[in-house]
């Protein structure tokens, strides 16, 4: 897929596509009715799909983002993964499909080992499949090809829970960042 980027100022952004996937609506809405999705095919036909089988699906992408500045390279998260570093996920959510971060990557003209940060959004399995690897099925904890610095949010995207809410009251919620320990391996 070719790659869009936006510059603003000495700010490079360019969006590296990980996978597309075609969700069906059963799975994804089971209490809405399939007739009711027939006005927003019919507006928005690029967002929708047909998956496999037939069936009328959501068409997700997953995206991460390079940002380049000063001769620092940053990673807005690491999308979807592969079978090898996010299996449950690619098998129920991308279809079996693996990501193609790392190939879009290079691609860009970039490598895992010029990444100086890569910033996690939140902690959705969609958002840090890239981050570990299995071996004979266990989580790889073997550190980083990168020296990246690793960034998140302290609670992910704020919840409705009173001791989320009290935990977000006192640290400060979305404001502060906290460096986390999360393992990669870039195959």
């Amino acid at each position: 897929m070719p790659h869009s980027t936006l510059t603003v100022g000495n700010v490079e952004i360019t969006i590296l596509h990980d996978a597309e996937v075609a969700l069906p609506f059963s799975r994804t809405f089971p209490d809405v009715p399939p007739e009711a999705w027939t006005p927003y095919l019919k507006r928005y036909p690029d967002a929708y799909t047909k998956t496999a089988s037939g069936d009328d699906s959501l068409r997700v992408h997953f995206e991460c983002y390079l940002v380049r500045s000063q001769g620092r390279t940053l990673l807005v998260d690491t999308g979807l993964g592969s079978a090898n570093s996010n299996p449950n996920v690619v098998a129920n959510i991308g279809g079996g499909v693996d990501g193609v971060l790392l190939k879009e990557l290079e691609a860009a003209g970039g490598q895992a080992g010029d990444i100086d940060t890569v910033f996690l959004t939140h902690l959705h399995p969609d958002h840090v499949g890239w981050n570990v690897s299995r071996i004979d099925g266990n989580v790889s904890r073997q550190p980083s090809q990168t020296p990246a610095t690793w960034l998140t949010r302290p609670t992910g995207p704020p919840m409705k829970r009173p001791e989320t809410q009290k935990s977000l009251a006192t640290t400060g919620g979305s404001k502060r960042l906290h460096r986390c320990t999360v393992w990669a391996f870039w195959t």
